[in-house]
């Protein structure tokens, strides 16, 4: 948007922020305008790299430049999409980068991925904290498939602290925490604090016991679990999409199968004594610190370009 902040030459086709101007993900024409003067002007490029979602594969066929489309959503049909992967088998030669290994599992047959490269964080945006309070979190959009109801049954019934936070989107969403989440909130033992800014995450992750992140769909990656681990907090989630990329099971967290395991992690968590539970979180920074950092993706992607630019 014409509002961004970079170092780069900015081209933009709308001048602000599409949720500031009440434009949902359902709006697909200003990311198609974007699409089209890009490959309006595809001759000036070295490469072209987008990261829209199946919309850009109509367009790359007409581009003058090499083409690199990295997916950071499902490759497979949903409720929400149901002929989504008949456009991924049209496209399968096109040059994909997947965020995580088991988000190609579901993809057409053949679909040409020519790298895998996870998703990077500025780690020293988040500080590291050895002494987190008792209390566990749980952040994301209110979607049912976020999980956000498996976390408050979890936390009942192991009589520990929930803070949630995030934001309902959607009227599916708003209705989801109107009906699931709000009439179990409380001051003492569930407490809702609302989205939080950029600025607020840090403290948010690093004061936390651990991340609870129970979601019920095979997520791609999962920003916020490696943002948790970047402050020294472990993530319990369970054993979808790219959890066990993500989490090294019994040393970074815990990955598990239902709301079952994810009560006796808790429960572990709250016992480790208290030399093994900041070797944990020390294990958690230095994780995301050899994996997950911005410099460490973006060399993969610079790597990836100089690699298309030889063919």
């Amino acid at each position: 948007s014409g509002d961004s902040k970079t170092s780069a030459t900015l081209r933009s086709v709308y001048k602000k922020a599409l949720f500031s101007q009440g434009i949902t993900m359902s709006d697909v024409s200003i990311p198609l305008l974007t699409l089209f003067q890009a490959v309006s002007e595809s001759k000036k490029f070295d490469v072209i790299h987008s990261h829209i979602h199946a919309y850009d594969q109509f367009f790359i066929p007409f581009s003058n430049a090499p083409w690199l489309a990295t997916l950071h959503s499902p490759t497979s049909n949903s409720e929400a999409n149901p002929t989504r992967a008949s456009v991924f088998e049209q496209f399968k030669r096109h040059n994909f980068v997947s965020i995580s290994l088991r988000q190609r599992k579901a993809a057409p047959a053949r679909m040409h991925f020519i790298d895998n490269i996870y998703n990077g964080i500025k780690v020293g945006e988040f500080m590291y904290n050895e002494k987190p309070k008792n209390h566990f979190i749980w952040i994301a959009r209110f979607a049912a498939k976020k999980g956000a109801w498996d976390a408050i049954q979890v936390a009942k019934k192991s009589r520990t602290k929930l803070v949630l936070a995030g934001t309902a989107n959607s009227e599916d969403e708003k209705q989801y925490f109107a009906n699931n989440i709000k009439p179990h909130i409380n001051k003492s033992s569930i407490k809702f604090i609302g989205e939080i800014s950029r600025s607020q995450k840090s403290h948010f992750f690093k004061n936390a016991k651990a991340l609870l992140n129970p979601i019920q769909w095979d997520e791609p990656f999962g920003l916020t679990m490696i943002e948790a681990m970047a402050c020294g907090t472990p993530v319990i989630a369970y054993n979808r999409g790219s959890v066990p990329e993500i989490i090294k099971h019994g040393i970074t967290g815990y990955v598990v199968k239902n709301k079952q395991q994810m009560y006796k992690a808790i429960k572990k968590i709250i016992t480790l004594p208290d030399k093994q539970y900041r070797a944990m979180r020390q294990s958690c920074r230095k994780h995301v610190e050899k994996n997950f950092t911005m410099e460490k993706m973006v060399d993969g992607y610079e790597q990836l370009y100089y690699k298309m630019l030889k063919q």
